[in-house]
């Protein structure tokens, strides 16, 4: 984004909020004003034409580092009080709002709206039950996978790790609770597939999908990972794909659906914050492009 609107001379701000707190800020929210000041230069927010709302991180290091883990938790809830405000600025075109991304991020919403507006959706089980998990289980020859409901990071300073999404066996639910401390999902599994992921911006769908099928669960575990090419969506499945964001209230998503061996369309998920920029690296695809537009767009 910012090769992108240098290329166009637009003037933008980088507020990287894990710096925030060695900033002077000022807000009068009342009015609609919040100012920055960054070294010795000001930075009036309430100017601004968009605001690319891209995964903004709570202050680290800096002016914290000197407090107890206890005082930490504390200045960052407040900071992230403070980024949470930045919606009394006097700016339409946000991509996205914090609290459409927030309402957007719920997988069991997600799934109820996607086969409301057209998809098809494989059958799913939410549950924290080893009873019912292993009655799907059964129900499914094809088998089934299994995922994290919500943020599969686990934010270990030690050792972080992501969850993939992974092929459901029935040793793991032999070995579980009876009742587990948390609900996952459990969803039917689709063999063979092709992977699709699909990246809306105001309305603009853009493919792109593995360039040969895979059988891992999920793409981002695959070692090495899988070469990604562009890929022209049907028209029915580009409007399904509009037709969600909009009704999520998304001027941004990027979906990931699958192509089953019958050639039928199945949705998963939409990140209202996902990850476009290796797409546009290795297909050549002009996500930031779309998102300037968007940003710049003054017929709103």
């Amino acid at each position: 984004m910012v090769r992108e609107l240098r290329s166009r001379e637009i003037h933008y701000l980088r507020l990287n909020t894990e710096h925030l707190a060695d900033s002077r800020f000022s807000a009068r929210p009342h009015i609609g004003k919040i100012q920055v000041q960054i070294g010795d230069r000001v930075h009036d927010l309430s100017s601004a034409q968009g605001i690319w709302y891209r995964r903004p991180e709570s202050p680290k290091n800096g002016l914290i580092s000197a407090l107890t883990p206890a005082e930490r938790e504390v200045v960052k809830a407040q900071w992230r009080a403070t980024i949470a405000g930045f919606r009394c600025l006097p700016i339409e075109r946000w991509i996205n709002q914090p609290s459409l991304n927030i309402g957007a991020e719920s997988k069991m919403f997600q799934l109820r709206l996607a086969r409301r507006v057209g998809f098809h959706v494989p059958d799913t089980l939410v549950t924290n039950s080893r009873q019912d998990a292993q009655t799907f289980l059964r129900s499914h020859l094809e088998g089934a996978v299994i995922k994290a409901l919500h943020a599969p990071l686990v934010e270990d300073p030690n050792m972080p790790q992501f969850i993939f999404s992974r092929r459901l066996e029935s040793e793991l639910l032999d070995t579980a609770d009876a009742m587990e401390s948390a609900p996952f999902i459990l969803q039917q599994e689709i063999r063979p597939k092709r992977d699709v992921r699909v990246t809306v911006i105001d309305g603009l769908a853009l493919g792109a999908a593995v360039a040969e099928p895979i059988d891992d669960v999920d793409w981002r575990a695959t070692e090495p990972r899988p070469d990604w090419v562009p890929f022209e969506l049907p028209a029915e499945v580009s409007a399904c794909c509009t037709a969600l964001t909009r009704a999520l209230g998304l001027r941004f998503g990027a979906l990931d659906l699958l192509i089953d061996g019958s050639g039928d369309w199945l949705f998963l998920e939409i990140n209202p914050n996902g990850e476009w920029g290796w797409l546009q690296k290795t297909c050549g695809i002009p996500i930031a492009g779309a998102i300037a537009d968007a940003l710049l767009r003054s017929d709103e």
